[in-house]
Parts: structure tokens; sequence; C-alpha cells
């Protein structure tokens, strides 16, 4: 991601190099040979995509730099800042040039010396080519100079690290005011990590914001849903006794590992789960009804679990109901289980009420007194999907209009 120009230059001789290399694969051919339609490919894709004024994120900003000087939609501003934004893309930099150039935008940027100033740490390699190497607003050298205090602590695995981690939050911070705990940042590299330590400082009501998101998969609530179906599905395909089957179901010793309560008792419960359906019209309103049985939790962060799960099973209906009136349960369940196991929720919190909590990719224009960071020695760091740093919507509104 932040390789020098030359440097990919070279890897791409020695790649070319080392591939050419007699004899050719049947492997390597069917790779030239792809490479061979490829440009076709594009040119026919990109004409189809313009024609039903569609695009992708890199085709709008590219549409967007190439008509930039007959473009009146910037003419809406007096002037624009872009504050932060360090690794740009090349279309990126004809826009936010054009438009600097112009009188239009300023640029802001917040850097220390010790990486800007140092080629071998690959974190300055933005800052010293391309538009941002002229400016110098905010460049500090804070990083070798002020005083801190560092602590390593050892911890064993992932959830003695959030726990760890949830005692020092709660030994610093325990009935300090929230200007002190907006002060602190806890980054952790792995999105696992954040259950356990929300569950460790809501015992003792420590104040929280985190910012990062956090996979349904997650939340054991989940893991309840797969439950019903397999449930439903072993009903509607055996004359297995049902009570053997719904056993299998409630072998928990209580519902509290779900943050969830039941209105009714648990044999009504059960007996919910014999309800037949004809179609998987049905099957929806029944798991609808079904989870209405439960109360929604009062943690902040439980509630949007349970809100989003009700919204999520929704909404994958309204997707699929208007495409296939023959779909049979079992491919109802198996559809809706792989859609619950992509989602990802982001939990929702007031600013400045608590302890930040920070994805690692999240941390990069961030400023804090007190930072806590969880190991990043396992060779895994957060799940992170490519986003470029300005607003798609806004990029294809100006392709579109």
């Amino acid at each position: 991601m932040f390789a020098d120009d030359e440097v990919q230059t070279e890897f791409l001789n020695r790649f070319w190099k080392e591939f050419s290399m007699n004899p050719l694969s049947k492997l390597k051919l069917s790779f030239l040979s792809y490479w061979e339609i490829l440009p076709k490919l594009y040119v026919h894709f990109t004409k189809s995509l313009i024609d039903k004024k569609y695009c992708y994120e890199g085709m709008a900003w590219r549409n967007v730099a190439s008509t930039l000087e007959s473009n009146k939609w910037f003419n809406h501003f007096d002037h624009i800042v872009f504050a932060g934004f360090y690794a740009l893309t090349k279309s990126e930099e004809v826009i936010i040039s054009t438009l600097v150039k112009n009188n239009k935008a300023s640029i802001y940027i917040d850097a220390d010396e010790y990486y800007i100033n140092q080629k071998l740490h690959e974190a300055g390699n933005y800052f010293r080519k391309g538009i941002n190497q002229s400016i110098k607003n905010f460049i500090g050298n804070d990083l070798t100079t002020s005083a801190k205090t560092i602590r390593i602590i050892q911890s064993n695995g992932a959830m003695s690290m959030a726990k760890d981690l949830g005692f020092e939050l709660i030994e610093r911070f325990e009935n300090k005011p929230a200007e002190e705990l907006s002060n602190a940042v806890v980054v952790l590299p792995d999105d696992k990590l954040l259950l356990p330590l929300l569950q460790i400082l809501d015992k003792r009501n420590i104040p929280y914001n985190p910012s990062m998101g956090m996979a349904l998969s997650a939340f054991p609530i989940l893991s309840f849903i797969k439950k019903i179906k397999s449930i439903r599905i072993q009903l509607s395909n055996t004359e297995q006794n049902t009570d053997s089957i719904l056993n299998n179901l409630f072998d928990f010793k209580s519902f509290s590992s779900l943050f969830l309560t039941t209105q009714n008792t648990i044999d009504d419960l059960k007996n919910s789960l014999l309800l037949p359906t004809a179609n998987f019209k049905e099957e929806q309103n029944f798991l609808l009804n079904l989870l209405s049985q439960f109360s929604i939790p009062n943690i902040r962060y439980q509630k949007q679990v349970f809100n989003c799960i009700l919204n999520e099973i929704k909404l994958f209906f309204n997707l699929i109901e208007r495409y296939d009136d023959n779909l049979s349960i079992t491919s109802y369940w198996t559809l809706l289980i792989n859609h619950l196991n992509k989602v990802r929720i982001p939990i929702e919190a007031n600013e400045g009420e608590g302890v930040n909590i920070n994805g690692f990719l999240e941390t990069r224009l961030t400023d804090y007194s007190d930072v806590y960071i969880a190991n990043l020695n396992e060779g895994r760091s957060e799940e992170h999907t490519s986003e470029l740093q300005s607003p798609c919507n806004l990029v294809c509104r100006l392709l579109l209009e």
C-alpha cells in the first residue's frame, strides 16, 4: 500500500523476468491469454456502464478528474478544505491540485517529522511525494521530543488481552469525568476483542465510544438463530422425536449469553418452534414472531445488535420475495444465514461520552493523551474493506449530473 513507485517498478520487472523463463507452463500460457483479452474486456465493460449511466468508484474518480474544468458542481462552495488526506490516488491528486491552483481549496496535513524525514519509514512515503510534499502545515516533532510513559503488559490469548485492557481502563478511569475518558483510546487490531471488552466495561459502568464496526457473526444471538435453522430443517425432514430435537437448542443454562430475556416460558418457546409453515414467506413470519417473544436488551450496543438482526431479516426478505416464489424453506434458511454472516454492525455511540475504541486503521489521523494498543504480533489485523477517502456517492453524483 505504501510502496514507492520505484519499488513497485522493481517488483514488476522481477516478476516478469521470472515469469518469462522457459518453458512456459500451461498455467502461464493461460495467464498470458487472459491479459491479452483484458484491454478489450475493459473497453467494452466501460462502454456498457456509460450507456447505462453506471460506474464503479475508480471510474467515477477518473471521470470527475477529466471533466473538472467544465464541472460546475464545485461552484456551490466558496472554499473547500481537505484536512487529513495523504494517501491520494492519481485522480484525487488531479482534482485537489486543480482546485488548489484555482484558489478554490486548501490542504491541511498532520504528520510527524520522524516519519517524513526518514525514508526507511513507509508511513511517510505519501508525504514525501506528489501534492503533499509542498504542504508544511501541522508538521510537528512530537514523537521523539515529548515525554511518554510506555508499559508493556503480558497477556495469554485474545480473551485474556480483552480482560486486561478492561481492568486497566477501570483502574485508570473509574469515576473520572467524561472529558478525561474522551482523551483515551483503545486500539483493537482484531474486532473479535470488542465484545468481551464492552462486557467488562459495562459491568463497571465505564462509558465508551466505539468507532469500529463488528461482524454480526461474533454475537451469540446469531448462533441462536443458526440453532433455530437446524431445528426447523430437522423437524421438516425427519421422524425423530421432537423433544430430542428441541432439547438441542435449549441446552443453555440460561439466555444470559444471548443478552435476551424471554417474555414467555421456555416450554412456550419450544412449542412455538413446532409451528408448521407451507413456504418461505410463512417461515419468515415465523422467525420474526419467534424473536418478538424476547425483550429488547437495555444496554445500548446489545439493543443495536438485536434491532440489526430484525432489520437485516426484513431486508433480506424484501430482496428475495420479488425473485422466486418457489424458494424452498431450506434454501431460505441457507441464504438468510449466509446474508447474516456477512453483516457488520456499526456500534453507535455519542462522541465525547467515554473511552474511544478504534480499529487499527482508524487511528492514523487521531491524537490522544492515553493510548492502549492490543497485540499486533499475531500475524493478523482487523478485517477492512478498501474504501476511497472521499464519499463515493459524492463522486457518482459529480459523474452523473
